[in-house]
């Protein structure tokens, strides 16, 4: 469904399930352009993220991975194969990164970068966010 690259290629690719809510399989991958290893996340799963992952994102050295459910509400933060944080957000599903870690934008209108505080504006944010600059 969504792919991001970092800048030594290495690939995350965020994907939906169209099946039954109760199969527990990964929604998130990541390919590693140097190894060539393919990495499941378990932690990204059909039940914990409610079938759908809408965003995601790679740091420009690939060392970290974020992605975005709407429908579960859960922003995740992987590094080196491992769920090193989450946040719950209601509607979250744009992600970008950025030198500081990653910023997240959801249909309530909310801007959050990990280590900043929400803003709100008066619009609704749709499914991508792409940093500029």
């Amino acid at each position: 469904r969504q792919l991001a690259m970092s800048d030594s290629g290495t690939v995350a690719f965020a994907m939906q399930w169209q099946g039954d809510l109760y199969e527990d399989l990964p929604l998130l991958g990541i390919h590693d352009a140097k190894t060539g290893d393919l990495s499941l996340m378990d932690e990204a799963s059909v039940r914990r993220m409610n079938g759908y992952l809408g965003s995601v994102a790679i740091t420009p050295d690939g060392a970290q991975v974020a992605a975005t459910s709407p429908r579960s509400g859960r922003l995740q933060v992987f590094a080196q194969g491992e769920l090193v944080r989450e946040k719950t957000m209601v509607d979250v599903c744009g992600v970008a990164a950025t030198r500081d870690g990653f910023v997240s934008t959801a249909g309530t209108g909310h801007v959050v970068s990990e280590y900043g505080t929400p803003t709100q504006h008066p619009i609704a944010w749709d499914n991508h966010l792409i940093p500029l600059g």
